[in-house]
C-alpha cells in the first residue's frame, strides 16, 4: 500500500503559509523538477520532497507504547515496563521506523552536513503529530559545545525550529543546555546510556510553560529523553512529551 504524503504546493498549512510561496514553488516545479531528497537520482512528483520509490519505503510504526515509545503490540497504551517503572516523560511520539529511506535521510541530515533536510523531515514529522494535545512550547535536545563545534550545527535544534514554525508552537531556544560532555550514546549499552547521561543537562532560564515537548531526531533507549524530562520536571514542568522523528530498536543489556 502506498504511503500518502502531503503536498507542499497545494496550500497545505503544514508546508505552506502564503500564496506567494505556493506560487513560487509551483513555478520552480515547472521550470526545474526537484531531485528526490533521499536517493537524489529520480525526479519527484510535483510538490513532493521524495520520489515515489523512496516515499513508499518510508515505514510508519504500527504500534508502540504511548509513554516510552518502545515497540509494543497489544490492546493497551502502555507497556509493562512503563506500568511498573515509568520514565520521567509522560508521552512519546515517534512515528517512523529508523530504516531504509528514513535512515538515509537522517544520516545525511545529521552526519553529512545536509542540514537543509531539516525542512523536509520536519514536514513529514509535523503531519504525524496530534495537534489536539499540543504542548505550550518546544525544546530541542541540546548537544555539548564540543559536539557543536565538530558538527557545526545541532540537528535537533534545526528540526525543532521548523516544527515550531509549522505547528505554530513557541520554541524555547537554549532553555536547556548540556554543559557536561559525555561519551557517544551510540556505542553504549542500554544501562550504560542511562548512567552516561546522569546530571548532564541543565535549565538556563525560568520556564513558565507546564507542558513541554522535547524534539530529537532518533529515539533508541529513551535515555536522553528521560534525563531531559527529569531535569525539566525538577524545574516546574508538569507534563513532558518526547518527540522523536524515528525509532531505532533499543539495545538489550
Amino acid at each position: 500500500m502506498k504511503i500518502t504524503y502531503p503536498s507542499i504546493t497545494k496550500g497545505n498549512p503544514v508546508y505552506m503559509k502564503s500564496n506567494f510561496w505556493e506560487l513560487t514553488a509551483n513555478a520552480l516545479d515547472w521550470l526545474m523538477p526537484a531531485q528526490c531528497s533521499a536517493c537524489q537520482a529520480r525526479k519527484t512528483p510535483k510538490g513532493l520532497a521524495l520520489c515515489n520509490n523512496c516515499l513508499n519505503e518510508v515505514k510508519h510504526r504500527a504500534s508502540y507504547c504511548q509513554q516510552c515509545g518502545c515497540d509494543f503490540i497489544a490492546n493497551f497504551d502502555h507497556c509493562g515496563r512503563c506500568l511498573s517503572k515509568p520514565p520521567h516523560h509522560d508521552e512519546c511520539v515517534s512515528p517512523f521506523i529508523f530504516s531504509g529511506t528514513m535512515q538515509e535521510l537522517i544520516w545525511r541530515f545529521k552526519y553529512a552536513g545536509q542540514y537543509p533536510l531539516a525542512r523536509v523531515l520536519a514536514g513529514m514529522f509535523a503531519a504525524e503529530i496530534d495537534i489536539e494535545n499540543r504542548p505550550e512550547a518546544i525544546v530541542a535536545t541540546p548537544i555539548h559545545r564540543s559536539k557543536l563545534r565538530e558538527r557545526g550545527y545541532n540537528q535537533s535544534y534545526l528540526l525543532a525550529k521548523h516544527l515550531a514554525r509549522l505547528l505554530d508552537i513557541p520554541l524555547l531556544t537554549n532553555a536547556i543546555v548540556k554543559p557536561k560532555a559525555t561519551q557517544a550514546q551510540a556505542k553504549l549499552s542500554m544501562k550504560a546510556r542511562q548512567t552516561n547521561l546522569r546530571g548532564s543537562f541543565a535549565v538556563t532560564q525560568k520556564i513558565t510553560q507546564k507542558h513541554i515537548a522535547i524534539v530529537d531526531d532518533v529515539i533508541t533507549t529513551g535515555a536522553t529523553m528521560n534525563e531531559i524530562s527529569k531535569t525539566l520536571k525538577k524545574n516546574g514542568v508538569d507534563y513532558v512529551q518526547a518527540w522523536g522523528l524515528a525509532y531505532r530498536p533499543e539495545l538489550i543489556d
